[in-house]
This record gives structure tokens, sequence and C-alpha cells, in this order.
């Protein structure tokens, strides 16, 4: 991630594996540290994000429906299958609910974020055992890093870093994230909480 990540001089140590898979997509615990980068696009269908390795490999796609009435979002493979989707409910609190593929009939999380003076958050999801488990947002989503942290264990499961400003994303609204994931821990979902998150900001 280097220098172009927030204002860090130093990368920070590498997160420590959690003792079992823990998300929500099996397929997408790997058994080694990933960082992804996300990318957000600014376009008539709505808010999307292009998301590449570290070294700018295609991953994954957010997809945004700006016509969806919940601000449906669906996380892709590179090939176009849905792998999860989340939308906005309107509620009382604001609330994020995650679906397995393209149509809400399985939910499998719900993330809320709490936006008072910066954005928190509190993850709730059945886990792949059939398990209810929690993530919690460590810092402030709106400063240059937040840590996302397992309930049960205190582990760091993930790190959400954000890059500078440039004068392109200052004039089109467009932001980039740098998402590390701890070895055993789903992609999917975290990438669904990162998204999540950039919404809440949006909506602050």
């Amino acid at each position: 991630m280097g220098n172009e990540v927030s204002s860090q001089k130093h990368p920070p140590p590498p997160l420590a594996p959690l003792p079992e898979r823990t998300g929500v997509v099996a397929a997408l615990c790997h058994p080694y540290e990933i960082t992804l980068r996300l990318k957000e696009q600014v376009g008539w269908s709505g808010d999307s994000f292009n998301i590449t390795d570290i070294n700018g490999n295609p991953s994954f796609q957010v997809k945004g429906r700006a016509m969806s009435f919940k601000q449906k979002k669906v996380l892709q493979d590179m090939n176009g299958i849905p792998i999860l989707n989340f939308r906005h409910e309107f509620s009382l609190f604001r609330k994020y609910s995650v679906y397995t593929g393209d149509k809400p009939t399985q939910l499998v999380a719900t993330i809320k974020p709490v936006v008072f003076l910066g954005v928190t958050a509190d993850i709730s999801f059945t886990d792949i055992s059939g398990q209810q488990r929690k993530f919690l947002l460590n810092g402030n989503f709106l400063s240059s890093r937040a840590d996302i942290i397992d309930e049960r264990t205190r582990m760091v499961v993930g790190r959400i870093s954000r890059q500078k400003w440039s004068a392109n994303d200052l004039l089109w609204g467009q932001q980039t994230y740098y998402l590390t994931v701890a070895p055993n821990v789903d992609l999917a979902l975290m990438i669904c909480i990162c998204v999540a998150l950039d919404e809440a900001k949006h909506e602050k």
C-alpha cells in the first residue's frame, strides 16, 4: 500500500489468522492475508466499485442499481456471477441487509452504521457454521484508517484505509479504499461492509 494510502509512514503489521473460517461465503475464506483496492465509480446506474488485488488484477465488481427503491448493490465475480447483494432498509435506524446471490431471499448479514461525528458500525451475521457472530468497527471510517474487530475473539479481521484525495476524486466525489482481510475471513462479507460504510458516509 506504500505511501499512497492516507498518511501512514509505515505499513501496519500483518493480520493474524482466525482459528476457523469466518464469514458467510466459505469459498472466499482464504488461508492468507489479502489486500484489495476498491475504486468508486460514479455514473447514471448508481455508485459502483471496481475491485482489484494489490497488483491491479481485477477481482470483483460491485454494481449499483440507481433505479432500485432500496439502493440495491450486487457483489459479482469477474464473470458477472452474483455473490452477495445488499440494500439500504428504510427504518428508524440506518441498516443494510445482505443477502446471498442477486435476490432478497436468504438474509445472511446486517450492517448497522452509526453516524455521529464520524462513522462506526455493528455487523451481525450468520456464520458458515450456522452460528450468530458479530463484527465491530473500531475507529472512525472517515479517518485515515479503521479496524474491523471480531467480537468473539477480539481479533482484527480487517483493516480499511483511504487513499488521499486527488483533484479528480474531489471533482467527481470518487473515493479509493484499501481493504486488508485477515486469513480465514470472508472477502465477500468484508467488501460489503466497506461499501455499505461508504454509502453511510455519503448519506451523512
